[in-house]
């Protein structure tokens, strides 16, 4: 079964709060776990479908 982000931070999302998800590859993570403000899912357990996740239009990369 997969982990729902929707279900996970609904009260967050009610408030306005924004939801963003940034895969993380050089970290292997058997259980779902929080430090602080962040919590990390394991790889291919997270239903990326319900968020129709949309491209950052705004991030720049200048100066990088």
């Amino acid at each position: 079964m997969l982990y729902s982000l929707i279900n996970d931070f609904q009260e967050d999302l009610e408030t306005g709060r924004c939801l963003i998800a940034m895969p993380v590859s050089r970290l292997v993570i058997e259980e779902r776990f929080s430090l602080g403000e962040f919590t990390f899912y394991p790889a291919g357990e997270v239903n990326i479908e319900e968020l129709r996740i949309l491209p950052n239009i705004h991030l720049s990369l200048d100066g990088i």
